[in-house]
């Protein structure tokens, strides 16, 4: 998103082994969906040391706080309008079903606010395992973006399509920040390759594969001969 925006890119793989700097290539898409979105060409990748992937997991972090505060604009975007729509005789807001619709996006955003905190103090530590942490943050904001928006539009009805009203702003606004650099099953992907690689420290925690214990093992006997 805003690839025009800088002439030169640092791209970062998120296995925190090589970097590369990246040039736009085209104008943006000018889509309804990426208005701002352009494509990139990648230059030759060079293996860097270890500290890369730090840079990647802030970046991602980030992605997803603002899409939280996208999240929670949007429903307070709903829960007004549901006070003053009127239909049947009522406020849209006094029918149960609807308050139970804005009670499971509530509680959805409120973890998805936790979780964003916890990955914070997460990326404080420095350590390179919170990867998993930031990919799991990464993966529940796509969830919970979705199932907001969903909620949404549904309940704003026709005028959530209205490209003049905020909720459709916000709507095409948030959908670069779910699909790049990855989407859903992208997502998972890493995830899963991260879990592979650093293990997940949790209530039933996951150790690091054999692979990828030997890899760091090898690793940090090569650190030690080179200190002098």
């Amino acid at each position: 998103d805003h690839a025009r925006l800088f002439e030169r890119w640092l791209v970062v793989d998120l296995a925190g082994a090589a970097t590369a700097f990246a040039e736009s290539r085209n104008a943006e898409l000018r889509s309804r969906l990426g208005y701002f979105v352009g494509d990139l060409t990648a230059g030759s990748w060079n293996a860097d040391g270890v500290g890369i992937i730090r840079a990647a997991t802030r970046v991602l972090t980030f992605q997803s706080a603002t899409a939280l505060g996208s999240c929670e604009q949007a429903f307070k975007l709903t829960v007004d309008y549901v006070r003053q729509r009127r239909q049947f005789g009522q406020p849209l807001a006094g029918f149960q079903s609807v308050r139970f619709r804005l009670a499971e996006v509530s509680t959805a955003l409120a973890g998805l606010e936790e979780l964003t905190r916890y990955t914070v103090v997460r990326l404080v530590d420095g350590d390179e395992a919170a990867l998993v942490d930031v990919l799991g943050l990464r993966l529940q904001m796509i969830t919970v973006s979705r199932r907001v928006l969903r909620a949404a539009q549904q309940l704003h009805g026709a005028l959530a399509f209205c490209n003049e009203y905020d909720l459709s702003i916000l709507t095409r606004y948030l959908q670069p920040l779910t699909r790049l650099p990855m989407d859903r099953p992208g997502t998972v992907a890493q995830l899963l390759a991260a879990v592979d690689r650093y293990g997940f420290d949790a209530t039933h925690p996951v150790p690091p594969s054999a692979a990828s214990m030997t890899h760091a093992t090898v690793a940090e006997q090569a650190d030690v001969a080179r200190v002098p």
